[in-house]
């Protein structure tokens, strides 16, 4: 069975933005985000065009129980990207879902449209009665969710978001620095009446007490589905992968969806589970789906010290991943004022984080200085690029929880093979029982990490500008999409309407024909698009070194993480570089890139002198 579906369409103007319908966007996801990780819902809040929301409740039915739109609307309008549309026009696509419970209009006087809609069956309406502000529309809609989310009723969540929005601004509409979310753009005086309206069938009355479901439809569709039919190793990773990433990647097929695709012809039993494992690594970030390619996809059963050093490398990989995001966002922080001072505790554990030398690196436990860093952004409100780190920071205040006792679990084993290259010369029971418990750790650390299937990694190798005359200009991205690791990579061009960093590995996510990118150099490198070759060659920064002749950085290639061959000891360059002549850069400027990246490593480990 399908879980039900909440699909929101927030739908913007170019001529009138409304500025707080991303944040809108942000509060329902972090809202519903604990809902959706224990697989009683799926969210979906990629629906800003017509076509995409008819669409979707196609794709959907009959699983939609709520629709929430979100944007400019006026009596029996809704201004989506592509088209204005009126109510009427998405009735017999309402009308096929049999589940739907309620319809939540959150833009400007949308009451004329709650006839229609309930006329066409919807149980409940939420609609407005009166223009509404932009701020106070996202206020309202993120406490109502909260509250639904917490398990209150429609009705419970209903009242006590209109009554906690009433009391900050006595429900005020609209004024010239909040502009109005109708598509006239009016501007009327404030209403002292009733903003918001909830509106039930004649013969639904019931429907106001309908709550969120507690049922994990993900959990009990691969128990029915999945965990039946797997006995290898990799069995608990895969289910524990599925049943998160369900929830944040269309890159996972349903078998419903392989039933139709197989007709008579499908039998669960023979089900080739290839297709979920290809489509569960290609649904996570390149570093990552690197290591849980070689978790998931083995010819052979693995040996327990070749398992335990996957295992290990999966979470020290995700880990150094999140550390690297929270460096780079610390580090443009401290450039722009954000954060004027470093008390004296942060500067000591990031220098002595570069202090590790590499069999202390080996064993250390990054995700403390991941939590004072996080601390430090939050404390000055810089808004986080990766927001879910906060609630990665709020499971770990919960000390009891199952998820802190993975975290222990994994860490502890972490620290306990400083030398992964020599396990396999260890007892093989002791290593069996680590690799068990950390299999079975790694699974409910995954739980809370699917939200990683959201964010895409990219090399921006170059960028161009295209400027038509009267017209916006547009930048010309060449880029190495890193995704589809089982497949490889393809320098493409992409158009986007702002640009990033060149020669740059960045995390970043797609938003309105808007790059929302973040920089992660040079904690994250792409030597091939350093040295103007194609494809990429991902490496991660592993340590800094002062005790010799020279300071010098070491990168792990991600592809092959313990092999030391593979590591690059920056500034000095790989052989190979230094005698090949077909690279498209002179000599002269390939003897630079060593010693620049190793600048700016030591430029961010200024910061932290004391």
């Amino acid at each position: 069975m399908r879980p039900p579906v909440i699909l929101c369409a927030f739908s913007n103007s170019g001529d009138a933005y409304l500025s707080q319908l991303e944040k809108e966007n942000e509060a329902i996801s972090d809202a519903l985000r604990e809902r959706q990780g224990k697989g009683h819902l799926l969210l979906d809040t990629d629906s800003r065009t017509s076509k995409k929301l008819r669409d979707r409740l196609l794709l959907y039915q009959p699983q939609v129980e709520i629709i929430h739109y979100a944007g400019h609307a006026s009596g029996s309008q809704l201004l989506m990207e592509d088209a204005t549309v009126y109510g009427a026009g998405l009735l017999q696509s309402i009308r096929l879902q049999k589940n739907l419970k309620l319809v939540f209009l959150n833009g400007c006087s949308t009451r004329e449209q709650v006839v229609q809609l309930l006329d066409a069956g919807v149980r409940a309406v939420i609609a407005t009665s009166v223009d509404i502000g932009d701020d106070t529309a996202t206020r309202f809609a993120e406490d109502f969710y909260q509250k639904l989310a917490s398990g209150h009723s429609i009705d419970e969540a209903f009242k006590l978001a209109t009554e906690v929005v009433t009391a900050k601004n006595n429900a005020a509409l609209t004024t010239t620095e909040d502009p109005d979310r109708g598509i006239a753009r009016l501007i009327k005086a404030p209403n002292t009446g009733p903003v918001w309206g909830l509106y039930l069938h004649k013969n639904q009355q019931g429907a106001a007490d309908h709550r969120l479901s507690d049922k994990s439809f993900y959990e009990l569709h691969i128990k029915s589905q999945i965990d039946s039919k797997f006995n290898t190793s990799e069995d608990a990773i895969l289910a524990a992968l599925y049943n998160v990433l369900m929830t944040f990647s269309d890159e996972l097929p349903m078998f419903e969806d392989l039933e139709k695709k197989y007709g008579e012809q499908w039998d669960p039993r023979k089900f080739d589970v290839r297709e979920v494992k290809n489509a569960i690594i290609n649904s996570l970030p390149s570093p990552i789906a690197e290591q849980v390619r070689k978790l998931l996809v083995t010819e052979d059963e693995p040996l327990a010290s070749e398992r335990l050093r996957f295992l290990i490398n999966t979470y020290s990989v995700m880990a150094d991943l999140l550390l690297f995001i929270m460096f780079s966002q610390l580090w443009e922080a401290l450039v722009q004022g954000k954060v004027p001072v470093l008390e004296d505790h942060l500067k000591e554990r990031v220098s002595a984080f570069f202090l590790l030398d590499h069999r202390d690196r080996q064993a250390y436990d990054v995700i403390p200085l991941i939590r004072i860093i996080h601390d430090k952004l939050k404390a000055h409100e810089v808004p986080l690029f990766v927001n879910e780190m906060s609630h990665l920071a709020d499971l770990m205040d919960e000390r009891e929880s199952e998820f802190f006792g993975a975290y222990l679990n994994i860490t502890g084993i972490k620290g306990k093979y400083k030398d992964l290259a020599a396990l396999d010369e260890l007892d093989d029971r002791d290593i069996q029982q680590d690799c068990q418990k950390a299999e079975a750790s790694l699974c409910i650390i995954f739980k809370e990490l699917g939200f990683c299937a959201r964010y895409k990694f990219a090399t921006i190798k170059n960028i161009y500008i295209n400027k038509k005359k009267n017209q916006p200009a547009v930048y010309q991205h060449k880029m190495v999409k890193l995704d589809y690791v089982l497949v490889g990579f393809t320098d493409k061009m992409e158009d986007f309407e702002n640009f990033t960093d060149s020669n740059s590995v960045v995390i970043y996510k797609i938003e309105n024909k808007s790059l929302s990118a973040f920089n992660l150099y040079p904690f994250v490198i792409d030597m091939n698009a350093l040295i103007s070759e194609k494809l990429s060659k991902i490496y991660f920064f592993y340590n800094y070194d002062k005790s010799a002749t020279a300071a010098t950085c070491t990168y792990n290639f991600i592809k092959n993480i313990n092999e030391k061959k593979d590591r690059l000891q920056i500034p000095a360059l790989p052989n190979f570089l230094r005698t090949k002549t077909d690279l498209k850069i002179s000599q002269e400027e390939l003897e630079t890139i060593g010693p620049e990246i190793l600048e700016s490593v030591e430029v961010f480990i200024s910061y932290f002198k004391s």
